[in-house]
């Protein structure tokens, strides 16, 4: 398995340029920077972050995983499905191949794509790899690492805690609410608030009471700042070191920074499509590729398990059957996914054996209004897979 010892020239600088496939495209003649997310904008600037704000690259493998190209096939409803979720990628991988790419030529695409909170996901992936190699001990309170956070509502609260998001944090994460805190606490990711995320965090409330299991943005980046106090190695080293490199990403891709010039752990990385399908391969593989353990198998196997379904019912309206774990979204029985908003999403189902990678720009961040046309498109591949047709 892939350790730290590479990675501690990242406690310098980071390398704040385009990443090398990040093609000059130019912008639409009315672009506005502040507004980047409106729709009118989106399918450029979720391909072209680089562009209008810094970034850290993350550099691809030296030795990058094939993408086996299979029988072509296309679910039943597949291009409905693909223009009522605003898709602007997609790849599909039946048997471990390449069956299904939106557009022609996507699982060979170099560009990077805004992935918003499936950076989440990367970014716990790394932290649960760095947990086994005893490297950040999951036990341990977040004021033990970073002391500006002690006495503050996560100053107690452990990585495992955060990791499942059933810390005591009080957020509102409501996007179709102007006045909730994820609007103002954005403004130290690519908004006008100095100090970064990290600057926001001590003033965030406790939550009256702790049910279980709660999503908030701002959890992610004290994981992120976790990992980066106890190695002394920045965010984007480590992923680059501990997975990317050795999973065999065959692209750059990048993190956007923080105002205070800090990498976004909980919505900055943009990587092309087709290494998400490579991550994808990975975990099915049990962490094993081209003869090297990236990961454990215990870490993907966890991964494939869940989490706790009552403490995720307890504290999410919707998707009933679910858990989160690892900053994973867990659907059920072996399917695994990782969500951002706007319309990014990894799916995994190791029983079915395929994995959907799709990339979007609906026009609202929130995901649930169109988890019924991913349900359908899901049970037609599953379909397919077990010769129920």
């Amino acid at each position: 398995m892939a350790n730290i010892s590479g990675a501690l020239d990242g406690r310098a600088a980071p390398h704040q340029h385009l990443p090398s496939n990040c093609m000059i495209e130019p912008p639409p003649q009315d672009f506005d920077r502040t507004r980047w997310k409106d729709a009118r904008w989106s399918r450029w600037s979720f391909r072209n972050t680089a562009h209008f704000l810094p970034t850290c690259a993350v550099a691809a493998s030296p030795n990058p995983r094939p993408l086996q190209l299979g029988t072509p096939w296309r679910p039943e409803g597949f291009e409905t499905f693909l223009a009522e979720t605003h898709a602007t990628s997609a790849i599909l991988l039946t048997g471990g191949a390449v069956s299904a790419e939106h557009p022609a030529g996507a699982a060979s695409d170099p560009r990077p794509h805004m992935l918003f909170s499936i950076t989440k996901s990367v970014v716990g992936l790394v932290a649960r790899m760095l947990i086994v190699q005893g490297e950040v001990d999951a036990e341990r309170r977040v004021s033990d690492y970073l002391a500006d956070l002690a006495g503050t509502a996560f100053g107690d609260a452990t990585l495992a805690g955060l990791l499942d998001m059933e810390d005591g944090v009080a957020f509102d994460e409501t996007y179709a609410d102007p006045a909730a805190d994820i609007h103002t606490y954005s403004r130290g990711y690519w908004g006008d608030a100095n100090g970064g995320a990290r600057g926001q965090l001590a003033a965030l409330p406790r939550r009256p009471t702790v049910t279980g299991f709660s999503y908030r943005t701002p959890v992610a980046d004290v994981v992120g700042a976790v990992l980066t106090a106890s190695t002394g190695v920045r965010l984007s080293t480590l992923v680059e070191t501990l997975l990317w490199n050795p999973m065999g990403a065959a692209h750059d891709a990048h993190f956007l920074l923080d105002t205070d010039g800090v990498e976004i752990a909980g919505a900055g990385l943009n990587a092309a499509p087709a290494d998400l399908a490579r991550l994808a391969l990975l975990l099915l593989d049990r962490g094993a590729w081209n003869g090297r353990q990236v990961l454990a198998e215990r870490v993907a196997d966890a991964l494939f398990e869940g989490g706790d379904m009552d403490a995720f019912a307890r504290g999410y309206s919707g998707r009933p059957g679910w858990s989160y774990r690892d900053l994973w979204w867990h659907m059920g029985g072996e399917r695994l996914a990782a969500l951002g908003v706007h319309g990014q999403r990894l799916i995994i189902d190791r029983k079915s054996n395929f994995v959907l990678v799709r990339t979007g720009a609906q026009p609202e961040p929130d995901n649930r209004p169109i988890d019924p046309a991913h349900d359908s498109i899901l049970v037609a591949i599953e379909d397919r897979r077990t010769g129920q047709h």
